[in-house]
């Protein structure tokens, strides 16, 4: 049944000439995957370009017509990667064993949005300076002609790994296996993950549609998952280190 959805699939897209999407695969049951680079997203249709809106209705008529979930995986640009990258090195030197993780979110009239995600130590509120750390931010930024919007602070001293965090790994690993997820987790800061607390966290979110399981019992992030993780293709963000985990692996 899965392979004759993929191929239904195919077909519709063939004949719908909506050959901006990619990498169609198959996820969880009746969920088939598809990617699409954000360059070829923009406001309205137009030639070698789709929108938000069409993508939207695609994903609907396949639900309606074919009876399948379409996932959509959004991918960023080269050169919002390479801002990215930089921006990581610089939060590194600044922030030190602070510093976990950071991503980007790009807007209208070159404005962007920061996440600076913090690792669990037992002092990191109070080594460093915020109001500096965002001056240099805003001061990067304007070397490429673009605007901080909003800077968003992630991390805590909680004994627990946020919904975010979980989220975050996921996307790193993925296809994300429990217990290699569960390492994961430890190793940035959570000592105390059991792999029953892990499972009842990844069980709430599948049933809040930001997870998918896949057939060999690993996880994969659903569009509604990726909304939530913010992209970014820094040294340290969900989407480098996902190329990095893929290549240390050995399937």
């Amino acid at each position: 049944m899965a392979s004759s959805n993929l191929k239904n699939l195919k077909d519709f897209l063939e004949k719908g000439n909506f050959d901006f999407l990619s990498d169609i695969r198959e996820g969880d049951t009746n969920i088939i995957l598809a990617n699409i680079p954000v360059s070829k997203i923009g406001k309205r249709i137009e030639k070698d370009k789709t929108s938000k809106h069409q993508l939207k209705d695609i994903q609907k008529r396949v639900k309606n017509e074919l009876g399948i979930k379409l996932e959509i995986l959004i991918f960023k640009e080269q050169e919002q990667e390479e801002i990215e990258i930089g921006l990581s090195g610089l939060l590194r030197k600044e922030l030190k064993e602070s510093f976990m993780d950071s991503s980007l979110s790009f807007l209208p009239s070159d404005y962007v949005d920061v996440w600076v995600s913090l690792k669990k130590t037992k002092s990191h509120s109070s080594s460093f300076d915020k109001e500096k750390i965002k001056e240099k931010i805003v001061e990067y930024l304007g070397l490429f002609d673009k605007n901080l919007k909003q800077l968003h602070w992630e991390g805590s001293l909680s004994e627990w790994p946020s919904k975010l965090a979980i989220l975050r790994q996921i996307k790193i690993l993925q296809p994300a296996k429990i217990n290699e997820l569960r390492s994961q987790l430890i190793r940035l800061g959570f000592p105390g993950i059991t792999l029953t607390w892990l499972r009842k966290k990844l069980d709430l979110l599948r049933r809040q549609e930001m997870l998918l399981r896949l057939e060999d019992k690993s996880y994969a992030l659903t569009g509604l998952g990726l909304k939530v993780v913010p992209h970014g293709k820094n040294r340290s963000s969900s989407d480098i280190e996902r190329t990095l985990a893929l290549g240390r692996r050995t399937w």
